[in-house]
């Protein structure tokens, strides 16, 4: 297996730790979902606890996201013997039923396998997206919907000090849409968990 092709397959997992708020790498503009004009609750609607989430802005923590990167990476048998995580993601609701999501955030592998040279992999997904979103109170579930994204990938690989650029046509693509997730929040502490992603994203009030 080439480098190129092994070091692709490694994205995929990464990819999932975007899912939230559609961190998409489709072509701008593109959006579907569910019918427009959903409204979200009121922040003191009974029947939910909205008002932990609504107007503030949630600061991922990405140094926790590398570490269960790095521990699923293990689990399934992949060679990377560290992961490291830095950078900003950003996520508002607002009360009004609009989403706001920005990122700047890289990964950075470190691959030893038995019979090829250790390499280092760098993903980098970087830009914001907007939508619709909606609280599910049955499910304590936010669903979006008509999801705009400006969202772009950058991957490199250094094998014994080349680097190589791979180009964005070389990674697997991810939805549009924007991935509905059940929610966990309390005071200034959320946890998400996009949907099909085995990844719960820990967030922080920010300043």
């Amino acid at each position: 297996m080439t480098a190129r092709r092994s070091t692709t397959l490694l994205v995929a997992p990464i990819l999932a730790l975007f899912a939230l708020a559609g961190c998409a790498t489709t072509a701008p503009g593109e959006s579907e979902g569910s019918e427009p004009g959903a409204d979200a609750p009121a922040a003191d609607s009974p029947a939910s606890d909205t008002g932990c989430l609504i107007d503030k802005t949630w600061q991922l923590d990405v140094e926790d996201m590398a570490a269960q990167l790095l521990t699923q990476m293990q689990d399934t048998g992949m060679p990377v013997v560290a992961v490291s995580g830095f950078g900003t993601q950003e996520l508002q609701l607002a009360e009004e039923g609009l989403a706001t999501n920005s990122v700047d955030v890289t990964f950075e592998l470190t691959v030893a396998p038995a019979d090829a040279p250790t390499s280092i992999t760098q993903l980098r997904q970087f830009g914001s997206a907007y939508g619709d979103w909606a609280w599910d109170a049955a499910s304590d579930r936010v669903e979006f919907s008509n999801w705009e994204t400006d969202v772009q990938l950058e991957l490199t690989i250094e094998i014994e000090g080349v680097v190589t650029n791979l180009p964005a046509t070389d990674l697997p693509l991810t939805d549009s849409s924007g991935a509905d997730m059940s929610v966990t929040c309390a005071g200034e502490r959320l946890e998400t968990r996009p949907e099909g992603s085995p990844f719960v994203q820990r967030w922080n009030v920010g300043d």
